[in-house]
């Protein structure tokens, strides 16, 4: 599952030991977990929030940032905090019908191949068409979530997904999991999110 996170949270005395806890207390396995963050919170960070940052990835717990790409994140900023994965915000995802479209995919184009060089897996938000997820397919983003996927789905509606996708693990529903894996690249998928489906 995913939590949203704020800078304050983060940067608390005990956070990682809270979530090591938390999950043993749930019987969850840290790999299911994902951690997410704004890009406008991890400007605010400080040597602490980035040890615990790695303090979290020592758990196996995955850290993402959130709409990457609308705020004022630099290249040192990111080389600095120990991250899975950047969502690429849906401005970058959704081509307008302006002149503004290849300036759009040549800044996601830029995006994806950035984190690609420091091995970091992207995600591009608010894929409606299939020409979106075809387009970010062919900028070898890692994964792709929105409504293409699946609509939104209530915390009542994912047991019944889960037993689909258990039931038939070859072929999953169009509402397996919140991400679909849109390039060839090997890695772990992201654990399943509750807010949008997607095709595996």
């Amino acid at each position: 599952g995913i939590v949203n996170v704020s800078a304050r949270e983060v940067q608390e005395p005990g956070f990682v030991d809270g979530v090591r806890e938390s999950l043993a207390a749930h019987a969850v396995a840290a790999s299911r977990l994902v951690i997410e963050l704004t890009e406008t919170a991890l400007l605010r960070a400080t040597p602490a929030t980035i040890a615990t940052l790695q303090g979290l990835r020592d758990l196996g717990v995955r850290v993402v940032i959130d709409d990457f790409g609308t705020g004022f994140f630099s290249l040192s900023h990111l080389r600095q905090f120990p991250v899975d994965a950047l969502k690429i915000a849906r401005e970058f995802t959704q081509e307008d019908d302006g002149g503004g479209s290849k300036r759009t995919s040549a800044l996601a184009g830029a995006i994806v191949a950035m984190a690609t060089s420091l091995g970091i897996d992207t995600v591009a938000e608010g894929i409606e068409t299939g020409a979106q997820a075809s387009r970010m397919r062919s900028l070898r983003c890692t994964y792709g979530q929105g409504f293409l996927f699946a609509k939104a789905l209530s915390p009542e509606e994912l047991p019944a997904v889960f037993a689909r996708q258990a039931a038939h693990p070859a072929g999953r529903s169009a509402t397996a999991s919140s991400v679909s894996r849109v390039s060839r690249r090997s890695g772990h998928p992201l654990p399943v999110m509750a807010r949008s489906g997607a095709r595996a």
